[in-house]
């Protein structure tokens, strides 16, 4: 799948596949986290995978998000009452969907100028 659409500053997400995300000229072959500013790789297999330590790097991100945009793979997965717990000690508010959905709505929130941060799971993890 290829995204075209342009985010006002910072990574785009040009496309989605089966084990990773493009995002400009680099190939990521795991899970992505995004902010404003990076894309960075992780290691999350699972929406279970998701950590303290992950939603801190993404709640410190400078500015602050507005809310987590979560892609669970190939299909939409919602979280556990558990994690959705940990998502909102961090005081972030959740949109979950399939990851390509996610992708698309990273680069739309973008272009619109919003804040969001992100957690993109690979299409073969869920």
């Amino acid at each position: 799948m290829d995204l075209r659409r342009a985010a006002s500053s910072g990574p785009v997400v040009n496309g989605v596949g089966a084990s990773g995300f493009r995002v400009g000229d680099l190939w990521f072959d795991r899970a992505l986290l995004l902010t404003s500013a990076s894309a960075i790789g992780a290691p999350l297999h699972g929406v279970d995978d998701i950590s303290d330590d992950v939603l801190h790097q993404l709640r410190s991100a400078e500015p602050a998000a507005d809310f987590l945009l979560l892609g669970t793979g190939a299909r939409l997965e919602w979280p556990s009452p558990s994690i959705l717990a940990r998502i909102d000690a961090h005081v972030l508010g959740v949109e979950v969907m399939d990851s390509r959905a996610a992708a698309r709505a990273w680069g739309m929130l973008r272009s619109e100028g919003r804040t969001v941060v992100g957690i993109l799971l690979p299409l073969t993890n869920s």
